[in-house]
Formats: structure tokens, C-alpha cells, sequence
């Protein structure tokens, strides 16, 4: 081989083999975004096990999934086969001890997406729109997620907030979620929320000073 032919292969092999490289991390990343999957059921892992709605969903149908103050709206497109669309849940209190400190807990939720011969969907074609409305729900709300080992993750995209009501697009269900609130202040001997301790203290002391002035009058 003519030696300048050799050199040239020798400085462009190591490219070719980054490429050949870059081209094996892909491909797996490449499957994963198909919509049938074979991840994590959610529900049969114990941390969502109540089905709050359901409904079988068309690919070129829209359908609206509502439990409380939840609402889902998924649109016609989402799926390219027909579905189950489960909203799966567990009790506040299961997610309140495993949430960060100074959070309540407004809610938690799941979906398990299922083909008709039970395969998990776990990546959308569209994205569905989560809401969820409450009084407690304020602009210091937060969206998180909730990992398969029992965690809680900040979701990387802020939540849109309007009055008491929280939405976010999710485009695919490989993990659940919560929306908490700060908690509110409480005493320390009793654990109960000060504002409302403060608010009647407030009023006993408004009406004691009504009765003290109304004394003077009433002995005349």
C-alpha cells in the first residue's frame, strides 16, 4: 500500500470508529422512542394501584379521562392502535411521607397505557394535557415526578398556574406524579396551622375591646 494511502487511513480510523460508536449509543435510543414498550407497569409495582378512570381510546378519536379535580385530555393521534388508558393513583398519605420537607401533597398520579394485546405504551405520539384544580393550588404549586423506586424528582418543565388550576403536557408515562403545595405554618405546641389560631385570636381580642368599651356605656 502506497505509504501516503496508509497514513490517511491511519488519522481517519479513529473517526470511523467514534462514528461506529455514536451509531450503537443511537440506536437503542432510536427503539426506545417507539411506542410499544416493555418497561415498568406502574400499577402492578404497587405504587399507583387504584384505577380512578378509564377509557379505551382510538387513534384518530380525542377522549377526556377526569377524576376529582384531575382532568386529562388526550388528543386524536396520540396512539397509532386503539388503547386502554388508565388513571391510576395512590393515597396522599403514602406520598406524603416521601416528600420533600415543607410540601403537602395535593395529589398523585400515574398512567398505564396498554395496546389491546396488553403491551405497554409508554411514549405518546402527541403529548396529553394534565390539570388539576384546587383551592390549595397558588404560584408556589409544584409539579413533580415519582420514579419508579418511590422518589421524588423535579419535572424539568415549569407547570403553567392560572388561579387554582395547574396544567402540564406529559408525552409519555414512564414515571408518576404529584402536585404539592408549601405547607402552611403551624405552632410548635400543637401542630396545628397557625393562621387560624391567629385569625381567632385576632377576633377574641376585637371583641374583648368591644366589651370593655360598651361597659362604660351600659353602667350610665
Amino acid at each position: 500500500m502506497h505509504p501516503q494511502i496508509s497514513n490517511k487511513l491511519r488519522r481517519v480510523a479513529p473517526l470511523l470508529a467514534a462514528g461506529l460508536a455514536c451509531a450503537a449509543v443511537s440506536t437503542p435510543t432510536m427503539a426506545a422512542s417507539n411506542s410499544v414498550t416493555a418497561g415498568v407497569d406502574l400499577m402492578a409495582n404497587g405504587e399507583f394501584p387504584n384505577v380512578v378512570a378509564s377509557a379505551t381510546v382510538s387513534p384518530s378519536q380525542p377522549a377526556t379521562l377526569q377524576a376529582g379535580g384531575i382532568t386529562v385530555q388526550i388528543p386524536a393521534g396520540a396512539f397509532t392502535t386503539p388503547v386502554v388508558f388508565r388513571l391510576v393513583e395512590n393515597s396522599n398519605a403514602y406520598w406524603q411521607a416521601k416528600a420533600p420537607a415543607g410540601q403537602t401533597v395535593l395529589t398523585n398520579f400515574a398512567f398505564v397505557v396498554k395496546t389491546e394485546s396488553g403491551q405497554l405504551v409508554e411514549a405518546f405520539k402527541k403529548p396529553v394535557l394534565f390539570s388539576y384544580t384546587n383551592p390549595a393550588v397558588g404560584p408556589k404549586s409544584e409539579y413533580w415526578n415519582l420514579t419508579a423506586q418511590g422518589k421524588f424528582a423535579p419535572n424539568p418543565i415549569p407547570p403553567k398556574i392560572t388561579g387554582d388550576t395547574l396544567t402540564h403536557p406529559i408525552a409519555g408515562a414512564v414515571v408518576g406524579w404529584a402536585v404539592t403545595s408549601p405547607a402552611p405554618a403551624t405552632t410548635p405546641a400543637t401542630g396545628l396551622p397557625l393562621a387560624p389560631i391567629m385569625a381567632g385570636g385576632a377576633a377574641a381580642v376585637a371583641l374583648g375591646a368591644y366589651l370593655a368599651l360598651r361597659r362604660p356605656q351600659e353602667a350610665r
